[in-house]
């Protein structure tokens, strides 16, 4: 049957052939950064969890040794007035 196909059609064969191997190759690259995105984005999100965790913690804390009820902006307000001072 090869020999019947002009050398034409068999390097259009074989150069379709490629492409298709170098885009599915793309295609797997472009998982694997998706995944190593991903993986980072859970990371990140996990860090902010543990953040609202130890804020809420901290809130409670001083309120209870201090009595006053505090809220996240009050916390901000500390915070810049720490930074200005």
């Amino acid at each position: 049957m090869i020999n019947q196909l002009s050398k034409s059609s068999i390097n259009s064969i074989i150069e379709l052939s490629r492409e298709y191997d170098r885009i599915h190759d793309e295609m797997a690259d472009l998982s694997n950064t998706i995944n190593v995105l991903s993986q980072k984005q859970s990371a990140i999100h996990n860090q902010l969890k543990e953040c609202r965790y130890r804020e809420i913690s901290l809130i409670n804390k001083i309120e209870k040794d201090s009595g006053i009820k505090i809220t996240p902006d009050m916390l901000k307000i500390i915070l810049d007035e720490k930074h200005k001072g």
